[in-house]
């Protein structure tokens, strides 16, 4: 382990420690003090490689001028950062990263973004963490391929051309439900309108339908201000400008959403099941009544209802039809804000209610292709 210490100012304000960074098999490179600003040429790391910021400071800008490559089973650990931006430079055609570990924030800019490893929380990051961190990747086209799995409380991919996702890899949200139980509330955010007659997705069009939708002003909607809407929208959000392509991966979440021009799925899985309102809650939450067992919740049609506790001896026909005790159904086509309900627990909290289905939505401005594909927001079953 090899600690460096502070480095030289550059006259743009950042900090440069070495032209280019090497490190190889199993040897680890701690940058120690405090580093704000940094500048390389190129990061290089190979085999079981990690480069460390081995500091508590807020935020870092990693600055990378050229291509940097960082093999699937080596690490980049900012576990110790809250909130880490890497840049790379206009003569970087691609940037490619194994295994990251992040505290809070990491966010990766570049023109060509290859992922082959894991973007996750550090070990020793605390749980209360999970839910709050996120991931954001921009760049001119974005791969995530087979070893490349995302895990965080919040993600957003996006890319200029194409998004793609390769088998085996995988986007998986750390929040474990969520449940909107305002009836009132602006609906998720759609990146254009189901009756538009645009033919093109760029940031400024997805902008001008962000301040339509919420009302914002132009001196308030830049599109960093959209990217923190859409986190607050979504735990997953794919956009692509171009074009988003899903081979054999999966994708799960509360609360996924994918906006593109064209949208191919072959074998791959969008999954929101049980990760909607948990048993009990939800605005169509099962019911519990007297000696039935809790009933499903209701969303598009009605849950089903719980049976009926007998004991020994006693004649059902003489008891509650639990039929009549089920919640009504409770979404429509207008109102899409709100996720699937719970199903109820049992009498005296014996037994669990099953948690509803989370939100998907899915905008394709021309083509949509899926192939052995599933979309699924289903509710569970109870325990």
């Amino acid at each position: 382990m090899v600690r460096v210490p502070k480095s030289k100012p550059l006259v743009d304000g950042r900090h440069e420690l070495a032209k280019k960074l090497f490190v190889v098999d199993s040897a680890r490179l701690v940058l120690a003090d405090d580093h704000e600003d940094l500048t390389f040429d190129g990061i290089f790391l190979a085999n079981y490689a990690m480069l460390k910021l081995g500091q508590s400071q807020e935020r870092v800008h990693l600055h990378i001028t050229n291509t940097s490559f960082v093999s699937p089973k080596a690490t980049l650990d900012f576990s110790e950062t809250e909130w880490v931006g890497i840049y790379p430079g206009e003569n970087a055609t691609d940037t490619i990263f194994g295994n990251i570990f992040f505290k809070e924030f990491i966010g990766i800019q570049g023109k060509n973004v290859d992922l082959i490893g894991k973007i996750d929380l550090g070990p020793n990051v605390k749980d209360s963490y999970s839910p709050l961190s996120k991931v954001v990747v921009t760049a001119g086209n974005v791969t995530l391929y087979g070893t490349a799995e995302i895990r965080a409380g919040y993600t957003l991919l996006q890319a200029n051309a194409t998004l793609t996702l390769l088998e085996g890899s995988r986007v998986a949200s750390l929040v474990e439900n969520t449940c909107n139980v305002d009836v009132g509330a602006s609906e998720v955010f759609s990146c254009f309108a189901s009756n538009s007659l645009q033919t093109e997705l760029t940031a400024d069009s997805i902008r001008e339908a962000y301040k339509t939708q919420f009302s914002t002003t132009d001196n308030q909607t830049d599109f960093s201000t959209v990217l923190t809407g859409l986190r607050r929208n979504y735990t997953a959000y794919l956009v692509s400008y171009g074009r988003i392509k899903m081979f054999e991966t999966y994708v799960n979440g509360p609360r996924i959403g994918i906006c593109t021009v064209n949208l191919t799925l072959f074998n791959t899985a969008i999954d929101t099941s049980g990760q909607g309102c948990p048993s009990d809650s939800g605005l169509a939450r099962g019911r519990q009544a007297g000696r039935c067992a809790g009933s499903g919740g209701s969303n598009f049609a009605r849950g089903g209802f719980g049976s009926l506790l007998v004991e020994p001896g006693e004649n059902a026909v003489d008891l509650v039809d639990c039929s009549q005790h089920v919640p009504e159904p409770n979404a429509n086509l207008t109102r899409k804000s709100n996720e699937g309900s719970g199903g109820a627990s049992g009498p005296k909290s014996q037994g669990t209610g099953g948690a509803g289905g989370g939100i998907i939505r899915v905008h394709v401005l021309d083509t949509m292709v899926a192939d052995g594909s599933q979309i699924l927001a289903n509710g569970l079953s109870g325990q």
